[in-house]
């Protein structure tokens, strides 16, 4: 009697927990970038991904992040925040992703350097992958560029947080109709 009752609260005090939560506490925005290769075929090189409870207000709905939750090059974290990064998005619509996007960093081998721009409202973007082993001005350097990079639309996506709570929630209400079994 104990036990189930113990259940039902721990239930209860979830179901509270993530009912006072905003809508975006448990999103992510993620943004992936792919490289196009010589025969055409694409190859995912970097990913960036920024919490959006860590950004400040700009303009009513509009938030800035200068620092992100996650960034790597070929699977390869990125040096921390760097000065030159700001991303921009609408708060009541994560879905749409990154408005604003602006970035210039390193790996944290310092073997990469990877410069990206992306302006939604003017939808101007530009990104370049180099190789930071090699001289600035050697051509050999440039491993992506221009329109040999290929990074589709910004995204919000369930944080993984989100996602144990709901596998958890889930693991209970299996254990408790296996209990009444």
């Amino acid at each position: 009697m104990f036990k189930k009752m113990l259940v039902t609260m721990f239930g209860l005090a979830l179901a509270a927990v993530s009912a006072l939560t905003p809508v975006h506490a448990g999103l992510v925005i993620k943004q992936d970038f792919w490289g196009k290769n010589a025969d055409n075929s694409l190859v995912l090189f970097g990913q960036l991904i920024v919490d959006p409870t860590e950004a400040v207000q700009w303009n009513d709905n509009i938030y800035k992040a200068y620092g992100w939750k996650s960034f790597k090059l070929f699977g390869v974290d990125v040096a921390t925040p760097a000065p030159l990064f700001e991303a921009e998005f609408d708060i009541n619509n994560l879905y749409a992703g990154f408005t604003f996007l602006t970035f210039d960093v390193s790996d944290l081998g310092n073997q990469y350097n990877f410069f990206g721009f992306h302006d939604g409202f003017l939808d101007v973007a530009f990104y370049d992958l180099t190789d930071a082993t090699k001289a600035y001005n050697d051509p050999s350097s440039v491993i992506f560029t221009g329109e040999d990079v290929v990074a589709p639309g910004s995204q919000a996506v369930s944080a993984p947080a989100s996602a144990a709570l709901l596998l958890m929630g889930f693991a209970g209400l299996m254990l408790r109709r296996r209990q009444a079994a």
